[in-house]
């Protein structure tokens, strides 16, 4: 925890420092909306002997504030990962056939909060920030039954055996650099901590166990909002100057 706020700190300093490419813009921007993918690896003492690193996905959104220079924006998004995900084959001695029992684990977030750092038209936009989460846990178990009265070999009848989800709320420190390829596309580099508070526990049987604080590595592509609504205006037609005129 300390060596990320140490790197918080800095990319802090940096994402206000003055001067050269990243210095605080008057010209609008437009802010953007990303996907972006995630490795999370459990960083609580004892949490770390029973949980194991996840990967998932998200999307997210940025909306720079131009009445400080661009300088602040909100930020939100919402992301799913995946904690596990395995298939057991069962034999049911009353039908005589090999079921497959499939078992999913997910750890998903919506968040909102936001970001200090340039988020004009600069090609280098460090940023930090902070958000506040809704977070929730889910364990689902499938059973796919092989159904004998298709002709279909492969058809399979599947029955959900157990369903448990329980929320929490939480709350992310986060890090990260934007490259602002041609004010439009940018691609962004970055790393959160994130933490839940009154984990619910336990999920269900052969569940894993779920780390209250996460360190989380990311990276993203997007798109400029601009670019998304098409804000520039299409050439008029000839008949159309020509009524004008």
């Amino acid at each position: 925890m300390r060596k990320f706020l140490w790197i918080l700190v800095c990319v802090g300093a940096l994402a206000l420092m003055p001067g050269g490419v990243i210095v605080p813009s008057h010209s609008h921007a437009a802010g953007k909306v990303y996907v972006y993918g995630t490795s999370m690896e459990p960083t609580d003492r004892d949490a770390e002997r029973f949980s194991r690193s996840s990967w998932g996905g998200g999307i997210g959104a940025v909306f720079p504030a131009p009445a400080v220079h661009n300088l602040a924006a909100l930020s939100t998004g919402l992301e799913l990962t995946n904690m596990m995900s395995q298939s057991t084959m069962v034999y049911d001695p009353v039908i005589r056939l090999q079921l497959e029992q499939r078992t999913n684990q997910t750890y998903g977030r919506f968040y909102l909060g936001g970001l200090i750092g340039p988020h004009g038209p600069a090609f280098f936009r460090p940023h930090v920030g902070a958000n506040v989460a809704l977070v929730w846990y889910g364990i689902s178990t499938d059973i796919d039954i092989p159904n004998p009265s298709s002709s279909d070999p492969d058809a399979v009848i599947t029955r959900n055996l157990e369903s448990n989800f329980k929320g929490a709320f939480g709350y992310d420190l986060n890090a990260g650099l934007d490259l602002n390829i041609a004010n439009k596309f940018p691609i962004e580099l970055g790393m959160r901590h994130v933490q839940s508070f009154n984990i619910p526990q336990p999920l269900g049987a052969g569940s894993v166990t779920v780390s209250p604080t996460y360190f989380q590595i990311y990276f993203g592509i997007g798109v400029s909002l601009e670019v998304l609504m098409n804000k520039n205006p299409k050439p008029k037609s000839q008949d159309e100057q020509e009524e004008e005129d």
